[in-house]
């Protein structure tokens, strides 16, 4: 070893492994703060992973080395902290005598299961969940492992100002947000608080290069694990939840016991809907995320977590510490019970690989397909569109007939308006004739009775004059007028008085 164990500051040479630097997710971005942490704080990382990218820049532009081929390292580090199985075990065969420590970052993840081999000297697990599966799972010894928690490069993470009083913007910080599950109910959960969403993680190709640039500006974060700690870090409201489940909004109370558990798996015991969703928005709180926050930084620190690795690295580096699991084979039976024990994953791998190569040609055949009905469908919506043209000439037109039948509509709803008003007229002046009628009626009545009691008085005059005449007949004075009316001299006179009466309106003779 390049470092004496036995000197409690010298600084040590550290080998970090990784499965892959290239993807911007948990263990990646967990190695770089790592790494970094140690360089700051006098000690000598290198990092090696197969698959360098995007987060190897950034380790190298710290000034630590990243290697994808092992066989560049020609001094053996003072520890090997290895993170997954395949990266670990390539550590191990290199570095046959140097002791070595391995991180389970996952539960349920094949790259994680933890190898079985007499140079690791401890297991170590991010939270209670990740304990299970050392402890449970994999039967190593509860003696033999150790709990480091997550942390936060609060020198990158820094403060944000305080929070509104009610949440303005919102944020999906999750790399497994699709529009096909979480999107759609985070969505309808904040257009009923009136919270404008937007998105940054890999499943909507928005990933966040640099987190601690955008946090700030978002006064309620969703997501897990890391994500949702680095919010918590910089002052945000955070509600734990992914796609596959709900936590809820971290208070106080919770932030123990989800800790524990990393925020993760273990913690999404709620299905996920925009109702309770609703719910846990309408628990933010300035003042309690800023409590929060303020633990946050007190706890997960990387300067801690980076200080809790060294003691446990010194731990291991001594002579006299066993390895973490009795009654193993020596280093090049463990490794090859180890790759034997990968056999079936690789057989698997290959068969993936051959299935991958029938899919290749039936994606070569698809494309082909999607080519032509792409193109019978550029046709069709050339026609389509010709369709659409001519509907709205027609609709034009159609909406100007419409306009005239509106206008004749309304013509005769004013010709009708008069009519109704003269139809009104004619029945008061139908009734009034009516009412006439019958006044005539009754007055007809009343003449028709009137004119036969003078009719029945005029019958009883001519009877009675009649009787009257008969009497005068009878009378000598009218037997006397008739013979002096038929002598010639007495009728003439006679005839001349009658006739001078009738001229000076005098009683006949």
């Amino acid at each position: 070893m390049n470092a004496d164990a036995g000197a409690p500051r010298a600084p040590l040479e550290i080998l970090i492994t990784n499965i892959t630097l290239a993807t911007r997710s948990g263990t990646e971005t967990f190695a770089r703060d790592l790494a970094l942490g140690l360089a700051r704080t006098g000690h000598r990382p290198t990092v090696f992973s197969p698959e360098p990218g995007g987060v190897a820049d950034d380790i190298r532009a710290a000034g630590v080395p990243v290697v994808a081929d092992l066989a560049a390292l020609e001094t053996p580090p003072d520890l090997i902290h290895a993170h997954h199985r395949l990266p670990a075990l390539a550590a191990l065969a290199r570095f046959p005598e140097t002791p070595a420590i391995f991180v389970v970052h996952d539960r349920r993840q094949w790259t994680d299961v933890p190898p079985r081999h007499p140079s690791i000297r401890r297991y170590v697990a991010v939270d209670e969940n990740t304990l299970d599966r050392l402890v449970g799972d994999s039967k190593i010894p509860r003696g033999a492992t150790r709990v480091i928690h997550n942390a936060v490069d609060l020198a990158r993470f820094l403060p944000r100002t305080p929070l509104p009083e009610r949440p303005r913007r919102a944020l999906v910080f999750s790399n497994y947000a699709r529009e096909q599950d979480l999107l759609p109910v985070l969505r309808e959960a904040c257009v009923a608080h009136g919270i404008d969403l937007d998105v940054a993680g890999a499943g909507v190709g928005r990933q966040a290069e640099c987190p601690e640039a955008i946090l700030g500006s978002y006064d309620l974060v969703f997501g897990r694990g890391r994500c949702a700690l680095e919010a918590m870090a910089v002052g945000c409201a955070v509600v734990v939840l992914d796609a596959s489940g709900l936590a809820g909004l971290v208070t106080e109370r919770e932030l123990r016991a989800w800790r524990r558990l990393n925020f993760g798996a273990r913690t999404l015991t709620r299905p996920l809907r925009a109702g309770l969703v609703s719910i846990e928005i309408g628990r933010y709180d300035a003042a309690v995320a800023a409590r929060v926050s303020a633990r946050i930084r007190a706890e997960a620190d990387l300067d801690r977590q980076v200080s809790a690795f060294v003691e446990l690295y010194r731990e291991c580096l001594d002579p006299a510490a066993p390895p973490a699991m009795a009654g193993l084979a020596r280093g090049d039976q463990a490794l090859a019970a180890e790759i034997t024990g990968l056999l079936p994953v690789w057989r698997d791998y290959c068969n993936l690989e051959g299935r991958l190569g029938m899919e290749t040609e039936r994606a070569a055949h698809f494309a082909d397909e999607i080519a032509r009905v792409r193109e019978s469908a550029e046709t069709r919506r050339v026609w389509l569109e010709g369709q659409i043209a001519d509907l709205r000439t027609g609709a034009a037109s159609s909406e100007k007939e419409t306009l005239a039948l509106r206008a004749n509509c309304a013509a005769l709803e004013a010709e009708l308006t008069v009519a109704g008003g003269r139809v009104a007229a004619l029945e008061a002046d139908r009734a009034a004739l009516v009412q006439s009628s019958i006044e005539v009626a009754d007055e007809q009545a009343r003449v028709r009775a009137w004119l036969e009691g003078r009719f029945r008085d005029a019958l009883a005059e001519r009877d009675a004059a009649h009787a009257v005449l008969q009497g005068i007949e009878a009378s000598p004075l009218h037997r006397l007028r008739r013979v002096l009316l038929q002598m010639p001299v007495a009728g003439a006179v006679l005839r001349r008085a009658r006739a001078l009466a009738r001229r000076f309106r005098t009683p006949a003779l």
